[in-house]
């Protein structure tokens, strides 16, 4: 699992100390393996995206590719999941100006027809 590449071996929960070449290094305890899973897509995709640039100070700690270009060099798989199109991710950081569109739905309800 390209988690487990990242953080240098397969952990069921965090270890003491990391291996030196682990990029996401989470160490809450509490964090079972599918919430350090998770954590591990926020931070990958978010980095793709531009969400973690110039805060390598505030979560390196934790996270060390914040920037897509470091993301596409060191954690290949991530960055071919991630940018795939395959999983409909998004591909741009919201920036809070939305609006409505019209939706059409998927089928239309079936009227009921009166029986003779």
């Amino acid at each position: 699992m390209a988690m487990d590449k990242a953080r240098g071996g397969v952990f069921t929960t965090p270890p003491s100390n990391y291996p030196p070449e682990a990029w996401y290094t989470y160490d809450d305890k509490t964090c079972t393996y599918v919430c350090m899973a998770v954590e591990y897509f926020y931070w990958a995709l978010t980095s793709i995206l531009g969400a973690q640039r110039n805060r390598y100070d505030d979560v390196s700690h934790e996270w060390k590719l914040v920037t897509r270009d470091k993301v596409e060099e060191k954690d290949k798989d991530a960055y071919a999941l991630f940018t795939s199109g395959e999983y409909g991710l998004p591909t741009q950081l919201p920036d809070g100006n939305y609006k409505a569109s019209v939706m059409q739905p998927a089928c239309e309800e079936e009227k009921p027809t009166a029986e003779a």
